[in-house]
């Protein structure tokens, strides 16, 4: 039998792991969309061709949401969900950049501050989805780690940027998300414990795109 203790703690990985980390990505997205709706429309016009609207949502179809995938992206360089992560124990005495970093040390990459690193991301703090278009020049592999590092990036990867996508596709094909009276812009954000979450509600309005 497994003990209580396992139990609890591979709740609690579940929880932080599989759902909430997800929901965060969707709320961010979809509060960017609406305050970027020049954004916002090229993602419908990419929907609605992709998936016309009583087409059902396949694998398939997901997959040729280029835009959207860069709209992801974007959201995660942004907003990594999981903002100081990828903990390593430094294994011998070293300095890096004269920084003196002794064996034992656990060292953090600090995913946000990576992300908006101007080297990497000129306006760093701008909404741009194109920084991740295909032809976009490669930039430095260690520039983008919302999912961590190979060989110990996350194995749910794959399974949570198919359910993100599939819920916005979900919802984007039927609504048009725009800000509310009670929409804050720009957004705050906290880490209360280990992901990064907004400062109160992400407060949205969400118009019916047939009634148009």
């Amino acid at each position: 039998l497994i003990e209580d203790r396992h139990v609890i703690a591979n709740s609690i990985v579940l929880l932080i792991a599989g759902f909430e980390t997800t929901a965060m990505v969707i709320g961010f997205t979809l509060y960017l969309l609406a305050t970027y709706p020049e954004e916002q429309e090229k993602v419908h016009s990419e929907i609605d061709t992709v998936l016309p609207y009583d087409d059902e949502i396949s694998l398939d179809s997901i997959q040729n949401l280029k835009r959207l995938d860069m709209v992801i992206n974007e959201t995660l360089r942004l907003y990594p969900v999981l903002p100081i992560m990828i903990a390593r124990l430094c294994p011998r005495d070293m300095t890096v950049r004269d920084q003196f970093i002794p064996a034992g040390t656990s060292v953090f990459a600090p995913a946000w501050h990576i992300h908006r690193d101007p080297e990497s991301w000129p306006e760093p703090s701008r909404f741009l989805p194109d920084r991740f278009a295909e032809e976009h020049p490669e930039r430095h592999s260690l520039a983008f780690i919302p999912f961590g590092l190979v060989p110990r990036y996350c194995f749910g990867k794959r399974l949570a940027l198919l359910e993100v996508k599939m819920a916005l596709c979900a919802i984007l094909r039927k609504y048009r998300v725009i800000p509310s009276e009670e929409t804050v812009n720009p957004i705050s954000v906290t880490v209360p414990s280990v992901t990064l979450r907004p400062v109160g509600d992400i407060k949205l309005k969400f118009e019916n795109k047939a009634e148009r």
